[in-house]
């Protein structure tokens, strides 16, 4: 999934998040931009930290490690 800069499927892709790779998260959601992923429509993010960068990413398609 793409990093972006703002809670927005129109935001500038600033990363690349490949399945099964792990980020740094406050685990804390935000909502902003509607989108259709994962077969779901929803206006959650997620707030991540990979490769030195900060941004956003769906909600509906990110795992909390157990």
């Amino acid at each position: 999934m793409v990093i972006r800069d703002r809670m927005s499927v129109n935001g500038t892709a600033l990363a690349q998040l490949n399945k099964g790779e792990r980020a740094t998260s406050p685990c804390q959601m935000y909502y902003g931009g509607s989108y259709t992923k994962c077969g779901i429509i929803s206006t959650r993010w997620v707030k991540v930290t990979k490769y030195g960068v900060t941004g956003y990413v769906v909600g509906t398609c990110v795992k909390q490690p157990a």
